[in-house]
């Protein structure tokens, strides 16, 4: 009889733990499905809008978005000035704003009788990027680019995009000594076409139109 009794606990014992597991077993089965569920629902979401965790190397729609130049907190003038305290007796070669990706940059080149300067500015902090020399001599140079002759760009890059036509917006400019003259360059884009215009900065002037690309989709 106690055999009997015995034998009839331990069966209701197993059973009971037999069942504990199964239910652990199908709770875990059911996280796991959730979960896989919300993982999957998260990358559906992230490739229709592009967003996605930072631990993702995949880019933000919105960040292919290009700046535009207006977006430059720093302005020419102010670039030009900054040039001149790092480098004294430099003169100006040229200067150039220019847009890469969600970034804007001024790129500044200017020579002595020694050295050749390359400094570059981040055009939204202010802050200097880059701050580069090299030992060369440019007794031929006669380019001096002077603060005075900035004032126009501004115009003449207006006058670019509305001559461009609708759509169009400014992605960089530079100014520099050609031929003889001191010249702005433009070049403003849309949906993977880029124009260039190239003005004479004292009279307004311009001297070249070009389509320079088309770019792929």
């Amino acid at each position: 009889m106690k055999k009997k009794f015995l034998a009839i606990i331990l069966g209701l014992t197993l059973a009971l733990t037999l069942s504990a597991c199964s239910s652990g077993k199908n709770k875990t089965t059911e996280d796991t499905k959730n979960n896989a569920a919300v993982i999957t629902n998260k990358v559906e979401k992230n490739e229709k809008t592009g967003a996605v965790d930072k631990d993702n190397s995949k880019v933000a729609s919105n960040n292919s978005i290009m700046k535009s130049l207006s977006d430059a907190k720093m302005t020419k003038e102010e670039a030009f000035e900054e040039f001149k305290k790092l480098h004294v007796d430099a003169k100006i070669e040229s200067l150039k704003l220019k847009t890469e990706g969600r970034a804007l940059f001024y790129e500044i080149d200017g020579y002595d009788a020694e050295k050749e300067y390359e400094v570059t500015f981040n055009a939204e902090t202010k802050e200097v990027i880059k701050n580069e020399f090299e030992t060369e001599k440019k007794q031929d140079n006669v380019s001096d680019l002077q603060k005075n002759l900035l004032s126009s760009v501004d115009e003449l890059i207006k006058k670019s995009v509305a001559e461009a036509g609708k759509g169009y917006a400014a992605k960089e400019y530079s100014v520099e000594y050609d031929d003889g003259k001191y010249v702005v360059e433009i070049e403003v884009e849309k949906d993977g076409t880029d124009i260039s215009y190239k003005y004479d900065v004292t009279s307004g002037e311009l001297i070249q139109k070009d389509m320079l690309t088309k770019k792929e989709g």
